[in-house]
């Protein structure tokens, strides 16, 4: 039993490969139990698959969100299991088969409809040299309830007969949203300006998605760029508000623009 303490979640990445270049876990086929407020299992978006070979730089290079996969797709983790408080909703409770891939760039996606992952442009319909895992997503109360005692027997078949490492994050016992301090009464505004929405087909879907996004950052890139502190964010995001009173419209009438 070794207990490991970090300040960023992505450090935990290195100290499994430490772990298993020391034979004290397996190099592949672990399942990992991830207590966290947050799914991180967003895709690189600056990794190219063929650089997760280079151990130092993808340690240097991954972050917070998207630590997990590149583990997975090299064989590491073969289950993944998501434990995570009830204000968290990124992904629903249920037991989902996720297929991960090479694209035409080099980068690693998923073949996965999840709203989870086609609203951050992680999907791809066609990928090459493909890996399949079993993803559980299981939600908790922290209350010591019946419900909460079907999750623990839940948790516990899944992990009959399994090598398991225990991941936690301490925000999954109590966390908050960093934008609404930092946006305040804005928040919602800027809420409804990301806003993801699926569309009539996961095409559509993923082209209305890729065009918000790139006006958005076309509208912001330079100003957030500029800014020193998240008051300079803030004081901006105002401006741009009170500026572009109708900017969700804006947004959507410039998506042929941005294409």
């Amino acid at each position: 039993f070794r207990l490991l303490l970090f300040d960023d979640h992505n450090e935990a990445l290195n100290a499994y490969y430490r772990l298993m270049a020391r034979k004290k876990i397996p190099f592949d086929n672990i399942c990992l139990v991830h207590f966290d407020s947050h799914p991180d299992l967003a895709t690189p978006e600056s990794i190219l698959v063929e650089q997760f070979k280079d151990r130092q730089f993808l340690l240097e290079n991954v972050t917070i969100s998207d630590w997990i996969l590149p583990a997975v797709y090299s064989g590491h983790f073969s289950t993944v299991v998501w434990v995570k408080p009830i204000w968290a909703e990124q992904i629903v409770s249920g037991k989902h088969d996720i297929t991960l891939g090479v694209d035409e760039e080099g980068l690693l996606k998923t073949t996965s409809t999840l709203p989870y992952f086609t609203s951050d442009l992680c999907y791809r319909d066609f990928l090459e040299n493909t890996v399949t895992f079993t993803l559980h997503v299981l939600e908790i109360s922290h209350k010591s309830s019946k419900a909460d005692s079907v999750v623990i027997s839940t948790l516990k078949d899944i992990l009959h007969d399994q090598t398991w490492c225990l991941d936690i994050d301490m925000d999954f016992y109590s966390t908050q949203n960093p934008f609404k301090g930092v946006l305040g009464d804005h928040f919602d505004c800027i809420h409804d300006i990301f806003r993801f929405q699926d569309q009539s087909s996961i095409e559509e879907t993923l082209e209305h998605r890729t065009s918000q996004l790139a006006c958005l950052k076309t509208l912001c890139n330079d100003n957030i760029a500029a800014a020193t502190n998240s008051a300079d964010v803030s004081l901006y995001l105002s401006n741009l508000i009170s500026q572009h009173p109708n900017l969700c419209k804006t947004i959507n009438e410039a998506r042929e623009v941005v294409r």
